[in-house]
């Protein structure tokens, strides 16, 4: 075919553009590759074995031209020749570390579906048409044994074979025409690459040249498939059969998963986390927000919080954990357990599988023990497989996660990813008859069937199941007036009046979630077990139903097995009690973290000076193993690591033990499990997490007198979250072992009373003040909470002296002194205070504390009332000095430590230019109000007759860009200066100011 006959095709399909004559030559080029693609056979590799695809000439997948922003200019550059059936903007996700500077812009990608249907030869050479025409990238649509409708995106991933061959990546990327969009900060040897405009070959056909080159371990192209949930859209729900089966619907009495039998030993334990895969759980739902674990993760943008992408998720959070006992809705599995929500699309889109990829490795690492996946991919991936090998390996602190996948719904072979891991937990769906549920079971249900064959393990309850729907009519799966064909023929009841609630949700997608929750129930009772153990059990303890031939088979060393059922139905009772079985015999073993460097282990501990200042906790910004702790940063690349050293003071070596670590916004006050489990407060911004789990990781074998330390990932919340405080939090570690049980552990009490009395548990409430770590450092900020349930009386006190310590420099004999600037409620409480010792108020807003000796007393304090302080310090110290602050606070009647904090101060950078403050004359900075909405007010000294001043703004986290609000000089005296902040955005900022040499900074908020 001539170049002229192709722009003539064209020219319909684009009449504006007849001017593209000047292409011709291109698209001569463009043809020759595109007879070579219609010539060659349509594969991709997948662990080194060519998986088939069919060309599918109905659809084509674009990235749009520069100009193109929405369906309608689309269609209307289009024409009638194709119509666009989705158009969204391409989201890179933020897990990717950038290697390559120059990147082509993302735009938008679509879906065009041809209205003509075309030869091979006709289609490719429109592929070319629309490439000549401006469209970016146009790829061929794919089908395969699983799905019909499978697009091919610009981009493709591969996995190189050492670290060292970034550069040969790279350079084989370059000679290809294609770029290297990023590395993937969870599993560092996998690479995202895209296709551009130059480039000759599609992802498909640099997938396998590139993994034909055998230069690198994998290469494959990232395929989009319609639709990967496995639950179909038939309304199939009425009841919860599945848990307690009394023959509703026709079933089978009493086949059933033994949940009420289960819930005799166990209900769950929040120390359990179940990670749901899915379309994003409503979090603000009434049966699942109190299980609700931490803020979840959105895969499709990398951060966090988690999204609400569909129904999906939802229903299948609230088989795994809805609240029992709460006069509301449904019950759980296990509905005692935490649920963590990780949103993915299901819908086929642009990188979804290295999306997924990164939301299975975000959920290991940040504490699930179990991870939920309902869904399936008509495509197999080794980048999917790597991250379920991560969380198998790695997760539960090398015990390994969990994982469970749906079968499938095709009446076909168990799909992937389910097939992809012996060590999966596979799971498929049975009737409310004991039978595979198939287009002929009782259910009535005729249009799918459970997916089965050598790789299934397990049937779970899997059609009529109600659930929690996403709230509200028009939202979720309930319109309030569906009925379902039952069984015989015969229609069952409407759907719930209430719309939060669905009887709609069915498939392996609601079979798998029960087997999830069956998961969590096993880990309640026996949190050492490994995945191995965990699947073992489910596997032997599972029923026998439905009258098949089990038999023994090879490789199924678990019991009797049949294909279509796996071991059978699973038994949440049987298995929960064989998990207790397992449970270690021996004891004589007493694993303890110190309170305070010279804690014994001893319980009670006999002390009576602080709990908080554990040197067996500490923090690095990068998992770097260094021995001193660091202030946490906020930062999505990469995880801080918080180090714990445990030590077993008794006469044999320790088994079976775990490490939970918990965080919450420091406070002079906190109490157990208020403030460390899923608790959000008010801000500015919302409702925001002040405190919850981390994560919860094995600890190994220790012989009698020996130590051990772990290391746990963190990544702390966004400081831009709170309205004050960038880095300042608390940690809490707990060693949980039934040979090692808690010490007299109380509920709704002052955490200091629990790490006093037991040895399990210890306390970190230690800042570092030191500019160098930073560069921004300007004071932190200090809660102030009653922690008993009545009005409380307190004291505030200042210590320089430690401990039982011995500092080589005292805070206050060296001069150093502390600002203290308290919220209008701290200020106006402290009115009808005792202040007494070495403390000065400086203005309506400011206190100085300058000696050991200060004290503010019979502060009043109501239940539940809290009061936000800053506090600043300064002090004159050499480098390579240090010294100490410790701010506690002291029931005024029983005398009682109930809570404080450390202050490590070190010098900075900033710290030498800071002036202390004297009786008769003082420099501060003193900025109101804060959070301000639109003018700030700022006071200073200068203490010359004409001091050079500059007064500028930058943001904490974008200090390159500076805003300069003042230059000019002052005479010798107090100023105030006004600004207005109305035009800057939302967040945190620092204000600095410049007197002659001396250089002051504060913190303020903009809301």
């Amino acid at each position: 075919m001539q170049p002229q006959t192709l722009l003539f095709h064209l020219s319909g399909l684009f009449p504006q553009r007849l001017h593209i004559v000047r292409l011709g030559l291109l698209l001569i080029a463009m043809i020759t590759t595109s007879m070579q693609l219609i010539a060659q056979e349509y594969f991709y590799y997948y662990k080194g074995k060519k998986q088939p695809l069919t060309l599918n000439t109905d659809y084509a997948y674009i990235v749009a031209p520069g100009s193109i922003g929405d369906v309608q200019q689309l269609n209307a550059m289009l024409n009638s020749k194709a119509v666009s059936t989705k158009l969204n903007r391409i989201e890179q996700t933020r897990t990717l570390k950038s290697v390559d500077a120059n990147l082509p812009p993302q735009g938008f990608w679509g879906e065009l579906k041809l209205q003509n249907k075309l030869s091979s030869t006709q289609y490719h050479s429109y592929l070319n048409q629309l490439k000549g025409a401006g469209f970016k990238i146009a790829s061929p649509y794919f089908s395969n044994a699983a799905e019909k409708k499978i697009g091919l995106t610009q981009y493709f991933y591969v996995k190189i074979k050492s670290a060292n061959d970034i550069a040969l990546l790279q350079k084989f990327a370059r000679d290809n025409k294609a770029v290297v969009v990023g590395q993937n900060q969870f599993m560092p040897l996998w690479f995202t690459l895209s296709t551009t405009e130059a480039s000759t070959k599609n992802a498909l056909q640099l997938a396998n040249s590139f993994y034909e080159s055998g230069l690198f371990t994998y290469a494959e192209p990232d395929l989009m498939t319609e639709n990967d949930a496995t639950a179909p859209n038939d309304p199939l729900y009425a009841s919860q059969w599945g848990l307690s089966n009394t023959g509703l619907y026709g079933g089978t009495v009493g086949t059933d998963v033994n949940a009420e039998a289960a819930w005799e030993l166990t209900k769950g334990s929040r120390d359990v986390i179940v990670a749901v895969l899915d379309e994003g759980i409503e979090m603000t739902h009434p049966d699942l927000a109190g299980n609700i674990f931490g803020t979840g993760f959105d895969s499709e943008s990398g951060t966090s919080p988690a999204l609400v992408l569909g129904n999906h998720g939802t229903a299948c959070a609230g088989i795994i954990g809805a609240i029992q006992d709460n006069n509301v809705g449904v019950t759980g599995v296990a509905p005692n357990t935490r649920l963590m929500s990780v949103s993915n699309s299901l819908l086929g889109t642009p990188l979804s599988r290295q999306k997924r990829a990164d939301g299975i490795n975000w959920a290991w690492m940040n504490g699930a023990s179990v991870i939920s996946n309902s869904w399936g991919s008509g495509v197999a991936y080794a980048v999917i497989d790597d991250a379920i090998d991560n969380a198998l390996t790695n997760g539960r602190g090398g015990l390994g996660t969990i994982v469970v996948f749906a079968s499938g719904n095709n009446n076909a072979g168990v799909s992937y990813p389910a097939n992809s891991n012996p060590d999966i937990v596979v799971v498929g769906a049975m009737s409310e008859c004991g039978q595979r549920k198939s287009p002929t079971s009782c259910d009535g249900e005729t249009t799918w069937g459970s997916n089965f064959g050598p790789t299934l393990d397990v049937v779970a309850p899997g059609v009529l199941m109600p659930t929690t729907d996403r709230q509200g009519a028009g939202s979720g799966y309930n319109s309030g007036s569906a009925i379902h064909p039952g069984n015989n023929g015969t229609w069952l009841a409407s759907d719930f009046a209430d719309t939060n609630y669905t009887t709609w949700f069915n498939g392996t997608s609601s079979a798998t979630p029960v087997v999830a929750g069956v998961a969590a129930l096993i880990l309640s009772v026996n949190p050492c077990l490994t995945h191995d153990e965990v699947e073992d059990i489910i596997e032997a303890s599972a029923q026998k139903v439905g009258g098949y031939a089990y038999a023994v088979s090879a490789g199924r060393p678990n019991g009797t097995w049949f294909n279509q059922m796996g071991y059978g139905l699973v038994d949440a009772e049987a298995a929960v009690q064989d998990a207790l079985d397992l449970l270690p015999s021996k004891s004589g073993f007493d694993l303890f973290t110190k309170d305070r460097p010279f804690d014994t282990g001893v319980e009670p501990n006999a002390d009576t000076g602080p709990m908080w200042i554990s040197e067996d906790i500490w923090v690095r910004r990068n998992a770097d193993g260094g021995a001193s702790h660091q202030n946490p940063e906020y930062k999505t690349s990469s995880p801080n690591a918080v180090y714990v050293r445990i030590t077993n003071r008794g006469r044999l070596t320790s088994t079976c033990a775990n490490l939970s670590l918990y965080f919450t916004k420091a406070s002079t006050g906190l109490v157990w499990p208020t403030h460390w489990s899923n608790y959000f407060q008010a801000t500015s911004a919302g409702s925001i997490l002040h405190g919850d789990k981390i994560n919860t990781v094995s600890i190994p074998e220790i012989a009698p007198g020996a130590s051990y330390v772990v290391e746990i990932p963190w990544f702390p919340p966004n400081p831009s979250d709170f309205d004050a405080d960038i880095h300042h939090f608390c940690l809490l570690s707990r060693i949980e072992s039934p040979s090692d049980p808690m010490f007299n552990e109380q509920n709704g009490v002052g955490v200091s009373i629990n790490v006093k009395n037991n040895n399990n548990i210890a306390w970190k409430n230690v800042s570092v003040l030191d500019e160098e770590s930073d560069g921004s450092e300007a004071g932190t900020a200090v809660f102030i909470r009653n922690v008993e349930r009545k009005e409380s009386y307190l004291a505030l006190r200042f210590f320089d002296r430690g401990f039982k310590e011995n500092f080589k420099i005292r805070f206050f004999e060296r001069g150093g002194q502390a600002i203290i600037t308290g919220d209008k409620y701290f200020m106006e409480r402290l009115k009808t205070a005792k202040i007494s010792g070495s403390v000065k108020q400086l203005d309506e807003k400011t206190i100085l504390i300058y000696g050991a000796d200060a004290a503010i007393g019979a502060l009043l304090v109501k239940p539940k009332e809290t009061f936000l302080i800053q506090l600043k310090t300064k002090i004159d110290l050499a480098e390579g000095e240090e010294t100490v602050l410790d701010v506690f606070q002291q029931n005024e009647n029983t005398k009682a430590l109930e809570g404080g904090e450390r202050f490590i101060i070190r010098p900075g950078k900033d710290q030498k230019g800071l002036a202390i403050i004297a009786d008769d004359k003082r420099s501060t900075i003193t900025t109101y109000p804060n959070p301000v909405k639109d003018e700030l007010t700022v006071k200073y000294t200068t203490s010359t007759e004409s001091s050079v001043v500059k007064i500028s703004v930058n943001a904490l986290y974008n200090t390159s860009k500076q805003s300069v609000l003042f230059e000019g000089k002052r005479q010798r005296g107090d100023h105030q200066e006004q600004f207005n902040v109305k035009s800057l955005p939302k967040g945190i900022y620092l204000i600095t100011i410049q007197v002659d040499d001396q250089v002051l900074t504060e913190r303020f908020v903009i809301e």
